[in-house]
């Protein structure tokens, strides 16, 4: 099953601004999705409360029902996208790259979640040891962190991704790691997400969604890439 969205090729047109482009990229992205029972929406949401705390939303999310993981949808918020045009000097290519980037990783958490969901629904065991299905990822999520903590190439690939992911240098340590996971997501583990989709994109031979930032993250670069 491929994870790569569908590009609609279209004339290079020097001139195209923001709104075309990002609609030309939607379409091909929904296309992609159909085949995974994912949906796609459009959100114009300027604020999104994490717990009780206002935050600027993101450019993608990956929602799904709570417990039983069904119903996948992705939403895109379209004025963090639409700000990027700026970030990426109004050069459309960049901004083109920008948004397919960003696209496939929640296209790739979407993926992660529906493996998790699938195993879970046809393994009696499972359902036998944990409350939902939603548990059950989360105690995966975990357990793959503490393995890879075991070694010490192994943390310090879970504290790279967290660092790109992040944009926070000061991640030393697994403590940290988990500090900052609790308050940007209430719960251990979410980071070991974060670096699947990694994973995937450098054996694609994609660049990191973080690396699609561009000069807004050229500062700290860590992997490079060239167009």
């Amino acid at each position: 099953m491929s994870i790569r969205p569908k590009i609609l090729v279209s004339k290079q047109i020097a001139d195209l601004g923001p709104r075309e482009i990002l609609f030309q990229e939607t379409r091909g992205f929904k296309l992609s999705l159909e085949p995974l029972n994912v949906g796609l929406s459009v959100s114009r949401a300027k604020v999104r409360l994490k717990g009780d705390e206002p935050r600027k939303p993101p450019y993608f999310a990956c929602c799904y029902d709570v417990g039983t993981l069904q119903d996948v949808n992705i939403v895109a918020f379209i004025y963090p996208l639409l700000a990027d045009w700026e970030v990426m000097e109004r050069q459309p290519e960049n901004y083109r790259l920008r948004i397919r980037a960003a696209f496939r990783e929640e296209m790739i958490h979407a993926v992660q979640v529906i493996a998790a969901r699938n195993r879970y629904e046809n393994t009696p065991e499972l359902q036998n040891r944990f409350a939902d299905t939603e548990a059950y990822y989360e105690s995966l999520l975990g357990k793959i962190i503490e393995e890879l903590a075991v070694s010490e190439e192994g943390q310090e690939a879970v504290l790279t991704a967290a660092r790109l992911y992040y944009e926070d240098w000061t991640i030393t340590n697994m403590e940290d790691l988990r500090q900052v996971d609790r308050n940007r997501h209430g719960r251990d583990g979410y980071m070991v997400s974060e670096l699947i989709r990694q994973l995937i994109q450098i054996r694609s031979g994609e660049p990191l969604s973080e690396e699609a930032k561009g000069k807004a993250w050229d500062k700290n670069r860590v992997y490079r890439w060239s167009h």
